[in-house]
């Protein structure tokens, strides 16, 4: 079952359509530990993100006379996200997409201040003014702004592999991971959700249906500086933990000294080859003392062998 699910996987990867995230691929910063991962046996990764900053608007949480037939609150993963919803799509639970929520701006690397195009969620309202004191209420949808650092979920085909990718994965700074199901096939969740931000800079304004700050340009830009230092960390943290997955499984499969991963067919032409150069190589020792002996080497793979190089002296002593 692991290995169709595997391939299935592997397949979607390699299909050059845009898949479910936002950004529709997986993130350069990534790629090379998800190939190192996918190259591994008994292990496939599911879903992975290398780290983003964003600010994302909340779908529709409350029920509309046209929503009458559709299915009550289905919590939607924000860092799963799905295409735009149309207004009968599920409704947004807290912090969820839903219907009509939306990415307004998303970076996989660190932005300089004045790149996030605030201008165009409003002039945040004046202490004191009318339009300040909004009424917060369960219906209110929120803008966030979020700084989420690298997660990825891996897939074992077996619970001690998974505890082996965890260890690692602990070990490098992600310390919130953990396995979401011991049953087979477990999935290890890497995070570190620590580093996370999430502050609410303003909402929808109920009224005109228009995205409306609520805090001034100055703080949006301390949030930017703040989540550009949390970039760094993040990635330090991720190349730790490439740097000691590859360590792992090169220990694990006895490759220390062959950074590259070859599939089983390769390594068994390699195999092959080495086999058929120590043999020669034993026929050459073993010749080379009939040499010294007196004897003149019988061997023709020997003779071959060694054709084209320097020749031996093999006049008697």
């Amino acid at each position: 079952m692991f290995e169709r699910r595997k391939q299935v996987i592997l397949e979607g990867l390699a299909d050059s359509g845009p898949d479910a995230s936002p950004k529709g691929s997986v993130d350069a910063e990534i790629i090379a530990m998800v190939n190192l991962l996918n190259q591994q046996e008994g292990v496939v990764t599911t879903s992975s993100c290398a780290g983003r900053i964003s600010v994302f608007i909340e779908g529709v949480k409350k029920k509309r006379p046209s929503d009458e037939n559709t299915e009550a609150h289905i919590e939607v993963d924000d860092r799963i996200p799905t295409a735009e919803n149309t207004v009968d799509s599920p409704l947004a639970g807290f912090g969820g997409k839903g219907s009509e929520g939306r990415w307004f701006y998303v970076s996989h690397q660190p932005v300089p201040v004045g790149t996030i195009p605030w201008s165009e969620l409003g002039q945040a309202p004046a202490a004191g003014d009318a339009d300040s004191q909004h009424v917060i209420g369960e219906d209110t949808r929120f803008i966030h702004f979020k700084f989420e650092p690298m997660i990825l979920h891996v897939m074992t085909s077996t619970l001690d592999l998974a505890q082996k990718i965890l260890k690692i994965a602990l070990s490098s700074g992600f310390r919130e991971s953990g396995i979401m199901n011991a049953s087979i096939p477990p999935t290890v969740a890497i995070r570190s959700t620590g580093l996370a931000l999430d502050s609410i800079i303003g909402f929808v304004d109920p009224k005109t249906s228009q995205p409306q700050k609520n805090v001034d340009d100055a703080y949006l830009n301390t949030l930017v500086q703040v989540s550009q230092m949390r970039f760094k960390e993040n990635e330090r943290r991720r190349i730790l933990l490439y740097k000691r997955l590859e360590e792992g499984f090169g220990k694990q499969l006895g490759l220390e000294n062959k950074p590259d991963w070859e599939d089983k067919m390769v390594r068994h032409e390699r195999l092959k080859r080495e086999g058929l150069l120590r043999k020669a190589e034993a026929e050459r020792v073993k010749n080379s003392s009939r040499v010294n002996a007196g004897f003149a080497p019988e061997s023709e793979d020997f003779l071959a062998l060694h054709e084209g190089s320097p020749s031996f002296n093999t006049t008697p002593l």
